[in-house]
């Protein structure tokens, strides 16, 4: 099983979803995790669809401190 996990930085950008598509693709991942802070619940859901992963689910932790997540 090979496992992805990647602190992507700027992920909401279309140009950085291209690079993360297909830098996934490349890799052949059985398990992929993607971190961005800073992309908010609505949004992190379209990335994932877009990367075009049959099934994907966003995680968000929103409205906590720093460090209790």
């Amino acid at each position: 099983m090979k496992v992805l996990i990647w602190n992507v930085r700027k992920i909401g950008k279309v140009e950085k979803q291209r690079e993360a598509k297909d830098y996934i693709r490349a890799q052949e991942a059985d398990l992929i995790g993607l971190v961005e802070t800073k992309v908010r619940n609505g949004k992190a859901a379209r990335i994932t669809r877009c990367l075009g992963k049959d099934c994907s689910k966003a995680i968000t932790v929103e409205n906590e401190k720093p460090g209790t997540a």
